[in-house]
Parts: structure tokens; C-alpha cells; sequence
């Protein structure tokens, strides 16, 4: 049993089978390997066998590397992930936009007939009446992305 050092990754395990684990892509019982179990993983510097703490200029480049990829990371989540009620109120303000379109259309076909006075004006005025397009699932999806972004919050 040993205690092993990935040399790629700077990971650190205890108490391994060793063949396991091979020396070409690990360092076995470093001298210093409490240390280094101590030091954020990141902050590990390995040159051949020695593992050393990387100087502060180092760290606190890797702290801000660290920072940017966080920061990152949670934007991206809070772009792909939508708490409910924002969604909820985009969905709502769509509906009422969609049920708007179709109340229009309905309104169009009742005037249409009240204003004819025969079968051939209800027609004209019935073809002046444009149709609703099909909505897809994608299209709802990125609707309510829209007004989410347009701040539907």
C-alpha cells in the first residue's frame, strides 16, 4: 500500500494497491505528501518527483484564472436555467400575445360577416384574413426566452 500522486493531475490518494497505479503517471510516498495533501489541488507544482507549493504570484494568477472560469461557468447556468417564476410570467405574457392574435382573427371573421351583404362580400372579406402560422415547440421555447430576456421578470 502506498500513498500516490497523479503527476498530470496533482490528485492524491492514500493507501493504493501500487500496481495500480504506475509510476510513469504517478509519484509514489512523496517525502512530503501530508503537505501536499494540504495544498488546494491547483496550487500543486510537479517537477519529475518533487511536488512542490506553487509561489504566491502563481496562486493568486491561478485564484484568478479560477475566479473568471466561476463566474463563467455561472452565467452560462443562469442563461440555461430559468427559476420558475420568470418563466412562469413569460409563458403568461405569451399566452395573452398568442390569445390576442387569435381574438383578432375571431373579430376579423365576425366583421367580416356583419359587414356583408351577400355571399360574395363575405368572401372577398373573408380572403383579406390572413392565416395564424403553426407554432413549434422550439418557437414557444425561444418566445419565452425572448421574454424572459425582454424582462418578463
Amino acid at each position: 500500500m502506498a500513498n500516490v500522486v497523479d503527476r498530470l493531475t496533482g490528485e492524491c490518494r492514500r493507501s493504493v494497491h501500487t500496481p495500480n497505479f504506475p509510476i510513469a503517471t504517478h509519484i509514489h510516498n512523496p517525502a512530503n505528501f501530508d503537505d501536499v495533501v494540504s495544498w488546494p489541488q491547483p496550487y500543486r507544482v510537479i517537477n519529475g518527483d518533487v511536488i512542490s507549493l506553487a509561489d504566491a504570484a502563481t496562486r493568486a494568477a491561478i485564484d484568478t484564472v479560477l475566479q473568471a472560469a466561476k463566474v463563467a461557468a455561472e452565467k452560462v447556468a443562469e442563461q440555461n436555467e430559468f427559476d420558475d417564476k420568470r418563466v412562469l410570467k413569460a409563458l403568461a405574457e405569451l399566452l395573452v400575445t398568442e390569445f390576442n392574435l387569435h381574438a383578432e382573427k375571431t373579430n376579423a371573421v365576425l366583421a367580416a360577416a356583419a359587414s356583408a351583404n351577400n355571399l360574395g362580400d363575405f368572401k372577398t372579406a373573408m380572403s383579406a384574413i390572413t392565416d395564424l402560422p403553426v407554432r413549434t415547440f422550439a418557437q414557444l421555447r425561444t418566445a419565452i426566452r425572448d421574454n424572459i430576456d425582454a424582462g418578463a421578470n
